[in-house]
């Protein structure tokens, strides 16, 4: 499968699309944790920053939305690496997680998007092959540069 063992965070306000990328997701092997709000979506990766491999994320949902979500993501990731260095540890346990934001009705510069710290942008409709494809080139460079 595709997506085998890797794991996602994904935050969609809409909950029919939620559910139907859910098993789009689950279907090409990934596992999934699911979100309603950017604010939900920062709780889950603060509970767990190590535990995704990947975070997908709407653009614009109520109560946080993708970009103030991606900013939360690499300011706690910065503050874990900067951890892991405080204490001359030879290894950081830390990994880095691909953020990817996606937006239907959305105009956002690529200033913002770099800005935010946002790894990939794709514009709705978009086919969630698209984003696995991303996910597991990704996910395969990191393990191979960890790996090294």
């Amino acid at each position: 499968m595709l997506l085998e063992g890797i794991r996602i965070l994904l935050a969609e306000d809409d909950p029919d699309l939620r559910e139907i990328m859910t098993e789009s997701l689950e279907g090409m092997g990934a596992v999934i944790t699911a979100v309603g709000t950017g604010r939900d979506g920062i709780a889950a990766f603060e509970s767990l920053p190590n535990s995704f491999d990947a975070i997908v994320s709407d653009i614009r949902m109520p109560n946080g939305d993708g970009l103030e979500f991606s900013r939360a993501v690499k300011a706690i990731q910065s503050l874990a690496t900067q951890d892991e260095s405080s204490r001359q540890c030879c290894s950081s346990s830390q990994k880095f997680t691909i953020f990817i934001v996606y937006s239907g009705h959305t105009e956002v510069s690529d200033a913002e998007l770099h800005e935010a710290g946002v790894d990939a942008f794709f514009s709705k409709p978009v086919a969630m092959v698209d984003i696995a494809l991303q996910i597991k080139a990704f996910v395969e460079l990191t393990r191979s540069q960890a790996s090294a």
